[in-house]
């Protein structure tokens, strides 16, 4: 997420302090769609409203899909995260959990009434050891997520360096 966000009192939101860690010095703070980042989102919607807002998402997953925009929002997302459809316009359980509208809705939602200017969705990086056993099962049954490191630093460079005009 990129912002200069302030609360009501003029102090300055501190992504890093909310568990955001820092994608590099100049391209703000990587942040996945989980709980801990929608409730940032929330928390800080009042002072996010009116200044420029990027958010991107990372993800392991991504069924491919025509979507540039997610109600009305444009999004960017990483042409080697998608992956087709077994049975396009029948799409299994799986398939449409790893839509691009359900892993972006819920965080348009909680940044209610703030309004990104772009989102940008990127490969991630997955490491088993680091979740807890039952978010493990859901990475493999659900999502099929493979352990391993799916970051395209060259997107995600060039997606921010892009925001300049937007923001």
């Amino acid at each position: 997420m990129a912002a200069g966000a302030h609360h009501a009192d003029g102090t300055a939101v501190n992504a890093a302090r909310c568990g955001f860690q820092p994608l590099d010095h100049a391209h703000g703070a990587a942040a996945a769609a989980g709980r801990p980042e929608r409730r940032f989102l929330r928390r800080h919607r009042e002072a996010l409203q009116g200044k420029p807002l990027a958010i991107f998402v990372l993800a392991m997953s991504l069924t491919a899909g025509s979507e540039t925009s997610v109600d009305g929002v444009p999004v960017v997302v990483d042409p080697k995260l998608p992956k087709a459809p077994l049975k396009p316009g029948n799409l299994s359980f799986r398939e449409n959990y790893v839509t691009l509208s359900n892993y972006l809705r819920p965080i348009l939602k909680a940044a209610r009434p703030a309004r990104p200017v772009s989102i940008g969705v990127f490969g991630g990086r997955m490491e088993y050891g680091r979740l807890k056993w039952w978010a493990v099962l859901f990475a493999m049954l659900i999502v099929k997520a493979p352990a391993g490191e799916k970051r395209n630093w060259d997107v995600i460079r060039e997606w921010a360096r892009g925001l300049g005009e937007a923001m």
